[in-house]
């Protein structure tokens, strides 16, 4: 799945930036703050600490107790025009808030009868937008009670944050509009100050070189949060939130075969409960089949020993392998054990990151999506931070459809508004932002107003406005208390109506004379709404006699509606056999800009369309190859694979050969791999036309460790169409990594059941065998030898079992081989242990030299 734009971080030049820091602890006639003193002191040593920043101490500007206005915006104005990379403003100290709720930030002889002592923010704000306007970076950092009114005008003027249009905009406030801050008594630092200035001097583990400011919000969100203490606000314009004032000083740059699956990004992981104690019965049910372990749970139920019964799911779901766990799942669910069943998936989701992520590939390639689905939900049910954790591997791995169930779960599974709102928190915190917005509008349809408002009104704090706009305009009953300051009044009363009535007002505009108010009506209205929505809309311009109404809704749709609901919308439209509207659409799609064609041929594979290629070559347009890279980059396994194959053979005929295998040879390997496999599985005069622009085989890292699609039909095409070389290299590639012996067993299947005996041959034999290589032996050891012979035990293979035991006397040693033997009588397999006996073990060559 992919989250909204998320621009480069940049650390401004300290040499062309200037920090403005203004700090009031002594009040005449409003109680004094002294820790503001340590605030200003201590963020002035970090901000020009070489290694965080460095900027000059004579451009970072200190006012302490200022005593006017014009103190303040004259060292404001300054810097301002003297700044060109970065301006920094940052106030701590009493807000107050005039008749008409304009906030004020208190000097010292400042009260609420007194506001002409303070500084209006709206002067400062002017000075740092209009004054620095050839300034790259403005930040403002406000640290005072009612400081989120600093995220809005009065009187329904525009937010601050679209006044300030301009490059590289950021705010951060301490507070919300309507709360006070905080200086808890004996602290050394405001609570708002003292979190930032914690962040900074610490830094965040895992986190990137640069801090970005969006970052930092996040962490410093969450902790305050957790403390119980007023949440920060954010607002950022035009990449504003990427500006990094420093380096994080907790960065290690990342380690070379740290596996995946390791990254720690968001909540510490609580620690996994103790497993179950092995006790002998309990290793014997072990070894139960399936199929047997099903009935024995029966039988346990039936005798009423559900403790017992609890032990051996609770054994199997961290001891078993994955294989196993997968074909018990689905057993458990397709006699409608779900009780079983979710035990199960509670106990196997104890196991650490890296087993669960290969457990999910493991039913990914057996195509188990239930029982990955409960899985998952088994997640979602416990810690939030556990969830977010768990969400940003997946967001990391690529493994988008498992991603939305997770959090889709999660959402929905949140007992009350202050869960999901935590969870939300957290997933922030784990990096995923632009997808949180989406996942939560998705839920959002199923929850009360009241749940959608609290949610809207948390992604607001974060200065998630789109996001929030759209679900204030979701929400059954929208008041003026939780519309945003300055909404424009049309787009948001569009979003908040029915189709019906959007049918209605369309009518009446049209009827007016308001062709423009109109069209911009329609324009909002489908610009958020899902594509059963936007349908639905159609049918009641089409219902009242406005048919070219309905015809025009769908132009405007094409273009502004999201690519993964146009793509929805498209499919419904051909699903339905409405063949002139489907063409309408696709006609206006096909003006789009270029990157949106990948995601609308998602959406199209998911819901099983199929385009021709003209088609296809409508909706890519004249796309040159940077484009056509983002195409391929954006279609993402495992159900729209289908239309990748599509735009190959659509590429494929529109481009000459050297076009071809310019765009293939740019590719990044994992783009590569892609359109191999695709290639692999159309064949033809597909599959060589990409295999002669594919990069020189020694380059080509043609193999994935967890391939998406099966092994053996990759395979099988390739012998088919003569393009053995690159079997083999396949094969090759896929012997030297480390693939789980669960996924081997299942390649070694389906090559056989395919007829490639030849190829399965292979795969065993890198698996079993000891092989010299410049005078040392290599291979599997022992204990790994044994997990691929539980693997095909457990995929009932037993003649491939038996043939990987006759297998290891011919290349292995007498020590070796009694230490396999010794394995498998352990685990109780003493007739594969036997048939060893007796059979010569293979000499060592380095003794006949020595001899």
């Amino acid at each position: 799945m992919t989250g909204q734009h998320q621009p480069d971080t940049w650390l401004p030049d300290p040499r062309r930036s200037r920090a403005v820091l203004v700090g009031v602890s002594d009040y005449g006639h409003l109680e004094a703050l002294p820790a503001v003193e340590r605030n200003l002191d201590r963020l002035a040593e970090l901000l020009t600490t070489p290694s965080l920043w460095g900027l000059r101490a004579d451009d970072c500007t200190l006012l302490h107790n200022p005593q006017s206005a014009e103190e303040v915006l004259d060292a404001v104005n300054t810097a301002a025009g003297q700044a060109t990379d970065a301006l920094v403003v940052y106030f701590a100290g009493h807000g107050l808030l005039d008749n008409r709720d304009d906030l004020h930030l208190a000097l010292p002889l400042a009260s609420r009868k007194r506001l002409y002592r303070a500084v209006r923010y709206d002067d400062l704000r002017r000075e740092v937008v209009e004054t620095a306007r050839n300034c790259r970076s403005k930040v403002m950092l406000l640290d005072c009670c009612y400081s989120g009114r600093a995220m809005q005008g009065a009187m329904g003027a525009p937010d601050v944050a679209e006044q300030a249009r301009i490059a590289g905009t950021y705010l951060m406030t301490a507070t919300a509009e309507t709360s006070k801050a905080l200086a808890p008594p004996g602290d050394d630092y405001t609570a708002f100050t003292g979190a930032l200035i914690d962040k900074i001097s610490t830094g965040i583990a895992d986190g990137a070189e640069l801090l970005d400011l969006e970052t930092l919000f996040y962490h410093l969100r969450a902790d305050l949060s957790a403390r119980r203490l007023p949440i920060p606000q954010q607002r950022s314009r035009n990449d504003g939130s990427a500006i990094a004032l420093v380096r994080n000083v907790a960065y290690r740059p990342a380690q070379a075969g740290v596996p995946a699956g390791t990254v720690t990004t968001g909540p510490a992981p609580a620690p996994a409960p103790p497993p179950p104690r092995l006790t002998p019965e309990l290793r014997k049910l072990m070894e139960l089949s399936p199929s047997a372990t099903v009935d024995r749970l029966r039988t346990l139920h039936d005798d009423g020993d559900d403790k017992a019964a609890d032990a051996l799911l609770a054994a199997v779901g961290v001891h078993r392998t994955n294989q196993e766990i997968a074909a018990l799942g689905m057993l458990l669910l397709r006699e409608g054990r779900t009780r079983d069943f979710r035990a199960l998936a509670r106990h196997a989701t104890h196991r650490p990151v890296p087993e669960l992520l290969d457990l999910l590939r493991t039913l990914d390639v057996i195509g188990a999506a239930d029982v990955a689905r409960g899985f998952l939900e088994a997640v979602a049910a416990g810690p939030t931070g556990e969830t977010a954790r768990l969400a940003g591997v997946l967001r990391d791995e690529g493994l988008g459809r498992h991603l939305e169930t997770l959090v889709g779960a999660a959402l929905r599974l949140s007992p009350d508004v202050a869960a999901r709102t935590a969870l939300v928190g957290d997933l922030w915190v784990a990096g995923l932002r632009g997808e949180v917005d989406q996942f939560v509008q998705q839920v959002a349809t199923e929850l009360p107003s009241g749940e959608v408002l609290a949610l809207a009104d948390e992604l607001r704090t974060a200065g998630r406005e789109d996001a929030s706009n759209r679900l204030y305009a979701m929400a059954e009953e929208p008041d003026d208390t939780h519309q945003p300051s300055g909404h424009q009044p049309s787009g948001h009363q569009a979003e908040g109506l029915t189709d019906d009535e959007i049918a209605e007002l369309t009518r009446a505009l049209r009827d007016a004379n308001h062709e423009d108010a109109a069209l911009h009506l329609l324009a909002v209205a489908v610009g958020s709404r899902p594509a059963s929505s936007t349908l639905r809309l159609v049918d009641s311009l089409r219902d009242m006699g406005r048919p070219v109404d309905a015809v025009e809704l769908l132009r405007v749709a094409a273009q502004r509606m999201r690519p993964t609901e146009l793509g929805r919308l498209l499919a419904a439209l051909e699903a339905q056999g409405r063949l002139t509207e489907w063409s309408t659409v696709m006609s206006g799609a096909g003006q789009r800009r270029q990157g949106d064609a990948a995601a609308v041929l998602a959406a199209l594979g998911e819901s099983g369309a199929v385009l021709t290629l003209d088609q296809i070559g409508d909706l890519i347009g004249d796309a040159d190859e940077a484009a056509l890279r983002s195409i391929v980059a954006g279609l993402e396994p495992p159900w729209d694979y289908g239309a990748l194959a599509a735009v190959l053979q659509c590429i494929i005929g529109e481009l000459g050969f050297n076009e071809l295998r310019s765009l293939v040879q740019s590719l990044s390997h994992r783009d590569i791999r892609k359109v191999f496999y695709q290639a692999g599985r159309v064949g033809g005069p597909t599959l060589s036309a990409v295999i002669k622009a594919l990069p020189p085989l020694n380059e080509a890292k043609l193999f994935e460790p967890t391939p998406t699609w099966p092994l053996g039909e990759l395979l099988t095409n390739l012998r088919r169409f003569g393009h053995n070389g690159h079997a083999d290299y396949v094969l090759i590639e896929a012997s030297y990594t480390t693939i789980p012996p669960e996924v081997i067993a299942i390649v070694v299947q389906d090559l056989r059941r395919r007829g490639q005996d030849r190829d399965a041959d292979y795969l065993i034999a890198e698996v079993v065998d000891k092989k010299w290589n410049f005078g040392h032996r290599y291979g599997r050891s022992a204990q790994e030898l044994l997990e691929f012979v539980f693997a095909l035990r457990a995929g009932e293979q037993d003649e491939e079992v038996r043939g990987v035991v006759d297998r290891v006397p011919q290349t292995r040693n007498a020590d070796e081989i009694d230490e396999v033997k010794d394995l498998l009588e352990k685990a109780g397999l003493n007739d594969l242990a036997r048939r060893m006996d007796g059979r010569g073990p293979v000499r060592d060559p380095r003794s006949r030299r020595r001899t």
